[in-house]
């Protein structure tokens, strides 16, 4: 996939949507969320990822128009719509899983020192596991696992200021592989280790970079 492409065309995609909507026209309501949604999807895809390199330029097309090959999935049959929209797994939920060497230490760093949000605790109330808010998604620290993770396991977490939390948890003894630096796709991004060695992305979207646009700058003139 493209990602300078991919995120151009879900904002002009999303932005279509709105100017036809603005106009009025006659749109049915699950054809906005489908096209909406998907959009969404790649481009929520892209920003994980940190692939996201220029959303700025435009792609010609018609006024209130979806970019067809946008929307270009494989059409599922009528059995499979009747679980899902798309044919697929209908997720209502997802979360990460670690399972860590010592989960008091691994619970006490990510409650305590990156100071990571509480959803819910389970389990014994003298070693609980505890779920963590990690913006739209969960990360779950239970268990324990006498094996360290894999090395492909890495967490990527948005903040406001990488440069006050690279200060922060520096001072707090956190090990720090790499502190803040702007990479070429346009983010700030530092990288720490958790107790386990597991690699986390502290990600700092700057005030012009692309991401920060304004969708309704994108919208047709009506």
């Amino acid at each position: 996939m493209d990602p300078a492409g991919g995120g151009r065309a879900s904002l002009i995609g999303i932005a279509n949507v709105r100017g036809a909507v603005a106009r009025r026209e006659t749109l049915d309501p699950r054809v906005i969320d489908e096209r909406v949604g998907k959009a969404l999807g790649v481009l929520t895809y892209l920003i994980a990822a940190g692939r996201v390199l220029s959303v700025a330029e435009t792609v010609p097309m018609a006024e209130g128009s979806i970019a067809p090959w946008l929307w270009q999935r494989r059409r599922p049959s009528p059995k499979a719509q009747q679980g899902c929209q798309d044919g697929g797994v209908d997720v209502l939920s997802s979360r990460i899983l670690l399972r860590p060497a010592d989960l008091g230490r691994s619970r006490r760093f990510y409650r305590d020192v990156l100071g990571v949000a509480v959803y819910r605790e389970f389990g014994a109330a003298a070693d609980p596991g505890v779920v963590f808010f990690l913006g739209p998604g969960l990360l779950e620290v239970s268990g324990s696992s006498a094996s360290p993770p894999g090395g492909s396991v890495m967490i990527w977490l948005q903040v406001r200021d990488v440069h006050a939390e690279h200060e922060r948890l520096a001072a707090a003894g956190v090990r720090v592989l790499r502190g803040p630096a702007i990479e070429p796709w346009g983010l700030i991004e530092m990288w720490i280790e958790d107790p386990d060695g597991v690699r986390i992305v502290l990600v700092e979207v700057p005030a012009a970079h692309p991401l920060r646009r304004d969708l309704r700058s994108l919208s047709p003139a009506t």
